[in-house]
């Protein structure tokens, strides 16, 4: 977990810190990312480091929750210009998020981030699950849902049915990010595939009556 005292740093000091840390899981992957030369990277002492952190799955999580945060902006913001049409957004979502990770320069950590996830590895159950699904993105995602997106355009019952078609949907648009980030998957190519996705989802999922 994050410490406060990481926050109570000078904004100077933060950013010297992320930006060793950008560097370091920009050339390695997380299970060779190494702590001393992270803080030999950010002028800092390893004391210090524990002081602000407890393990390197906090180093990602510093990374990830900063480029997390702007995607859920923009997901709302895409939600709110498309009437919260969750199948028009997908792709969109797609889009914007495959722009952001370039601009920021971010394509060789999210690719190191993405190979380093294995099934049932220490990784994602830790953070993916406990530190994020359960803690925040959770709440998150089911705030979005019932503010943004508008049950019109599903065919389910109910709003956890909403959730669950909504959770499949974010699988497509992740397994797609992955394609293109870890394997190397050409940009088009994985838009087209989770194109056709959608599109199979929304057959089996969108409200006939419109």
């Amino acid at each position: 977990m994050i410490k406060k005292t990481f926050y109570n740093l000078p904004k100077e000091k933060q950013e010297r810190i992320v930006n060793a840390v950008r560097k370091e899981f920009s050339k390695e992957p997380q299970e060779k990312a190494s702590i001393n030369r992270i803080i030999k990277e950010a002028n800092i002492s390893r004391g210090s480091f524990y002081q602000y952190f407890d393990d390197k799955v906090d180093l990602i999580e510093l990374l990830v929750g900063d480029l997390f945060s702007q995607i859920s902006n923009y997901y709302i913001e895409l939600l709110s210009k498309n009437d919260g049409n969750i199948f028009t957004v997908s792709i969109l979502l797609y889009d914007k998020t495959v722009e952001l990770i370039d601009e920021k320069g971010d394509a060789d950590f999210v690719k190191n981030i993405l190979s380093g996830i294995r099934v049932n590895s220490e990784l994602v159950y830790n953070y993916l699950y406990h530190r994020f699904s359960k803690e925040n993105a959770t709440d998150k995602i089911r705030e979005i849902i019932k503010d943004y997106i508008n049950p019109k355009y599903l065919n389910c019952k109910d709003f956890e049915e909403i959730v669950i078609v909504v959770e499949i949907i974010h699988m497509v648009i992740q397994g797609a990010l992955v394609d293109v980030f870890a394997r190397k998957t050409n940009k088009d190519k994985a838009r087209e595939t989770m194109r056709r996705k959608i599109e199979l989802l929304k057959k089996g999922f969108e409200a006939k009556n419109l």
